[in-house]
C-alpha cells in the first residue's frame, strides 16, 4: 500500500547535498551527523508527500510526524 504522507520516514542514509543532475538510488556518505527523512507527513503540503522529497535531521529527533517503515528480505 502507498503510505506516503502519514509520517516522514527515517532512512539509513546520512545526509549530504547531491552533486549535480538527477540521482537514482544514491548511497551517500558512510558517516555523518544527520540522517535523511523522506516522504512527507500529515503536517506537510501535497508537494512534499512523495518518496523523492527529502529532508534531514539528527537521528535523535522525535515527533508525531516522524516514523520509520520496517522492511524484510525474503
Amino acid at each position: 500500500c502507498d503510505m506516503s504522507g502519514n509520517v516522514w520516514e527515517w532512512t539509513w542514509n546520512w545526509y549530504e547535498d547531491y552533486t549535480t543532475g538527477m540521482q537514482s538510488d544514491p548511497t551517500g556518505i558512510s558517516t555523518g551527523s544527520n540522517r535523511v527523512l523522506r516522504g512527507g507527513g500529515w503536517l506537510d503540503s501535497a508537494s512534499h508527500v512523495r518518496a523523492s522529497y527529502r529532508k534531514y535531521d539528527l537521528p535523535t529527533k522525535t515527533g508525531t510526524y516522524i516514523g520509520f517503515r520496517l522492511g524484510r528480505d525474503f
